[in-house]
């Protein structure tokens, strides 16, 4: 965003200038009648709307596209239509992919008075109570002295925790001026960072160094992880500069080219290859990265 542009920034064009900065280049939605505004805008700020069949459709596009990507968003309207996105968000949660939900809300002054306005699922508050459960931060941007911080610390959280969030935006916050905080060029996105007791960081990879170095039979497993948190080059340098073999997850299958000499095959527990469980379970020493153990693996 240009000096001029960030002087005479809304809320709307924020969040959209944030989007584009984390890598999003394409938004899958519905444009109801409480997101139309923001939608409409989409494509005047370097973005591309894509119209999908319906919420949940545009739920998982936005998890497909986050994939590969490594950042998707999902743009929808309140009420029974973000509700209608809640399948794919929770797989998003599940599989930790970073998908940003937003949902257009009716006017701040329709949540303080009540209003029965249509879409209404009980209470104003219910669809964040849901997207609660199944996203790693959430925001509801009815305040523009700190709409600005409520979507960097989402978009933050996203990106750093690798998983979905939420963030509800009434329709008359769209065009509401940002807050003084918006003054020339804005920053740079800063993440949230993680507390990391260096110590015990340090100590821990010196002990599975040993451990691996005192192993007749190790073998490393790579997982959704890796993939997630962008290590796949480095996972690949660890495997070949230690020599050691090496298995996949399913998720993530096809990190390294399975022609790879070190490779032996998929692990998924006893419904992998019999040799290949036969040669983890056998193992003296797993290193395992990135893995999300479940009742599959």
């Amino acid at each position: 965003m240009s000096e001029g542009e960030s002087k005479n920034c809304t809320v709307g064009k924020y969040l959209l200038a944030r989007l584009k900065e984390v890598g999003v280049k394409q938004i899958f939605g519905i444009p109801g009648d409480f997101v139309i505004g923001l939608c409409a805008q989409v494509p005047s700020n370097g973005l591309q709307g894509i119209g999908c069949c319906n919420e949940l459709n545009a739920g998982y596009a936005a998890d497909g596209y986050a994939r590969e990507n490594g950042v998707g968003c999902c743009m929808v309207t309140w009420g029974v239509g973000e509700l209608s996105a809640v399948n794919a968000i929770a797989v998003s949660f599940v599989d930790h992919v970073r998908v940003v939900l937003i949902s257009g809300a009716p006017e701040r002054r329709a949540r303080k008075e009540d209003l029965p306005l249509h879409h209404k699922v009980g209470p104003y508050t219910t669809p964040r109570k849901i997207f609660k459960r199944i996203t790693v931060a959430s925001a509801f941007l009815d305040n523009p002295e700190d709409a600005l911080h409520q979507i960097d610390h989402c978009l933050s959280v996203c990106l750093r925790k690798k998983g979905p969030v939420y963030i509800c935006i009434p329709i008359d916050m769209v065009d509401t001026p940002c807050a003084g905080s918006c003054i020339g060029p804005f920053a740079p996105l800063k993440l949230v960072k993680e507390d990391i007791d260096e110590v015990a960081a340090k100590e821990s990879t010196e002990e599975a160094a040993r451990m691996l170095n005192a192993a007749a039979r190790p073998v490393i497993i790579g997982d959704a992880g890796v993939v997630r948190y962008g290590l796949k080059s480095q996972f690949r340098a660890l495997v070949e500069h230690t020599g050691m073999p090496f298995a996949l997850m399913l998720m993530a299958k096809g990190i390294i080219d399975e022609e790879h000499p070190q490779f032996i095959g998929c692990y998924a527990g006893r419904r992998a290859k019999k040799e290949v469980w036969e040669y983890v379970e056998s193992s003296d020493c797993v290193l395992q990265l990135g893995v999300f153990p479940t009742d599959k693996n």
